[in-house]
């Protein structure tokens, strides 16, 4: 069930905001080229986003839906599940999509996002 536009979580505080799109720089400017998901995903600055916890999934989610990537596992390992299925499982348009609509339902987006 969706969840009311009136209670979207969608706000983040500024001085987070402001510390995840460093790391979020810091981590995409120092992997950039690599194509080994474990160097990626092992990165100080993604570990540190994913230290953040729920409070950087609306910002997450921004990225995401502007086009991001690499967000699967941090989101899998902050919320404990994974919308993707089976099918999809390594299909970036359709896990993002995946995630995008769980992100809407669990008031992470709104719905226009």
């Amino acid at each position: 069930m969706a969840t009311p536009a009136a209670s979207v979580k969608v706000a983040a505080d500024a001085t987070l905001e402001t510390e995840f799109q460093a790391l979020v720089g810091r981590w995409r400017e120092e992997t950039l080229g690599h194509w080994n998901a474990a160097i990626i995903l092992a990165h100080p600055a993604h570990q540190q986003i994913v230290e953040m916890g729920e409070d950087a999934l609306p910002l997450i989610f921004a990225d995401l839906a502007a086009g991001g990537g690499h967000w699967w596992r941090a989101l899998r390992t902050i919320t404990g599940t994974s919308p993707i299925s089976e099918e999809d499982m390594g299909r970036s348009s359709k896990m993002r999509a995946a995630w995008l609509q769980w992100a809407r339902e669990h008031g992470y987006l709104r719905e226009d996002s």
